[in-house]
């Protein structure tokens, strides 16, 4: 039980304790980030992926998801880009809201809420705005998918909701082709 739920529980324990020994002493404190430094080293040298002990809570890996984005979008054509760096980016499919086929993914969603979000599609269940954003932290390398866990819902919700809402006049808007209709060329 103990050992599908962490990747190496002696590791884990010895840490831990430490740790928890750094209440009443700063040196057993110091001790657990060396012994926590020094097994991630080992980690990396025997080309482990780390944090080996870390618990599975957050998993990195899983099945293909499908991100569907505002591709006129500054910000979110941006974190596209970036999405794409990462090494979990083959576990992500990315399509524009604008295509034909991502409206066919979600047919009974509302246009407005459709436009208002991204969306992430993973084995048919559909999340959207900043739960669609902690489903890509999953895919996300450890530091961020650390404060993504760390962050409460209560957090998250009003800032991706307001970053959604204003993200052209923060950002700006891409324009398809050479000219936005705004700016027509006389």
């Amino acid at each position: 039980m103990i050992r599908a739920w962490l990747r190496n529980p002696w590791e884990t324990v010895a840490v831990a304790t430490l740790a928890a020994a750094g209440v009443f002493s700063p040196y057993a404190l110091a001790a657990a980030a060396l012994l926590f430094a020094a097994l991630e080293i080992a980690a990396g040298l025997r080309n482990l992926e780390g944090p080996r002990w870390w618990p599975s809570l957050w998993p990195r890996g899983g099945a293909t998801v499908t991100v569907l984005y505002d591709s006129h979008c500054v910000l979110c054509s941006r974190s596209k880009e970036k999405l794409e760096r990462w090494r979990t980016a083959p576990l992500m499919r990315f399509l524009p809201l604008e295509s034909p086929e991502a409206r066919a993914l979600v047919p009974d969603m509302e246009e407005k809420r459709y436009q208002g979000a991204m969306h992430v599609i993973e084995e048919g269940r559909i999340t959207s705005g900043h739960e669609g954003w902690y489903r890509l932290m999953k895919l996300a390398p450890l530091p961020l998918a650390l404060l993504a866990r760390m962050t409460p819902t209560f957090v998250a919700r009003p800032l991706y909701a307001a970053v959604a809402r204003n993200r052209y006049r923060w950002f700006g808007k891409l324009c398809e082709g050479s000219t936005c209709q705004v700016h027509v060329k006389a």
